[in-house]
């Protein structure tokens, strides 16, 4: 580890003594020496105390949910697993690589935010509902969102979501590893400008990581039906109108889970979901 660490240095040394008149191959070592080290200290760290780390960390909000709900709300646990690789966080700003995936800012690995799941979630909710399938009026579409995901206002009463996601930990990493090594292959940018005739496009390698096949995720989803129902009142519908245009279930927790699995299995989480990239399979949905 310390003689990977070590390379990288000098490697980057290298790189700004030449700064003055860098080279593409000098800067193309940086990349490749940065990422192979990057990706080996990681899987490497995660094997040794990783594992068990994060084992700790989502038993700890385990307790921390079941003792901050009591009876007021239901807590879903979910485990999904990486069909193909993942980019959560592709835009995140790494300076070992051309481009990565977020990394914790405290424990250094890769991990899907919350937001970026309740998002998904909250997406695949307003897509469903809007569908021509359903028919549902602009006025519905707009309420029964607010009750469930919240709203700043924008003409509604203003009101926190009534379902809170959090962040989803890696409990499991694919053979591949954690993280792993990948190449974008742009073709029409150069030197970051976009090139705009098809006779100067040409591929153009791009260094960086992303989670490896395999790995698998756990989150939990909280469902605060007490609230839900207060703001479903105040917002003029009721909660069968809120559910019945997106699925026929009996509850806001059989759509929850019914959002989970659409937008996962079939959408995907992160950046790069159009190559397959964030598609997960559920493995596990309990409920607390």
């Amino acid at each position: 580890m310390d003689a990977c660490i070590r390379s990288v240095v000098r490697m980057m040394l290298s790189y700004v003594d030449s700064s003055r008149g860098i080279s593409g191959d000098v800067r193309a070592r940086v990349v490749d020496e940065s990422v192979e080290c990057l990706v080996g200290v990681t899987n490497k760290l995660y094997e040794e105390r990783g594992r068990r780390l994060i084992e700790s960390i989502v038993s700890g909000m385990l307790r921390g949910l079941r003792r901050t709900c009591r009876r007021k709300c239901v807590i879903l646990e979910v485990a999904a697993r990486l069909v193909y690789r993942g980019a959560p966080g592709r835009g995140a700003v790494n300076p070992l690589a051309e481009f990565g995936v977020q990394l914790h800012p405290v424990y250094l690995f890769p991990y899907i935010p919350g937001s970026s799941l309740k998002g998904l979630l909250r997406s695949v909710y307003v897509k469903t509902l809007s569908s021509t399938r359903c028919g549902c009026e602009d006025r519905l579409v707009e309420r029964c969102t607010a009750a469930i995901f919240g709203s700043a206002g924008d003409g509604l009463i203003p009101g926190i979501s009534a379902v809170t996601v959090t962040d989803a930990y890696p409990i499991d990493a694919g053979q591949e590893g954690l993280l792993v090594g990948d190449v974008l292959t742009p073709h029409y940018t150069h030197g970051g400008v976009v090139v705009r005739g098809e006779d100067e496009a040409a591929p153009v390698p791009v260094k960086g990581f992303s989670v490896g096949e395999g790995t698998l995720f756990k989150f939990f989803v909280v469902v605060d039906e007490w609230y839900l129902r207060e703001r479903i009142g105040a917002l003029g519908v009721t909660e069968q109108q809120c559910i019945s245009c997106v699925v026929d279930v009996p509850s806001i927790l059989d759509l929850v889970a019914y959002l989970l699995v659409r937008g996962l299995e079939y959408e995907g989480v992160g950046g790069k979901t159009s190559r397959g990239y964030g598609v997960m399979r559920i493995e596990k949905l309990r409920i607390h």
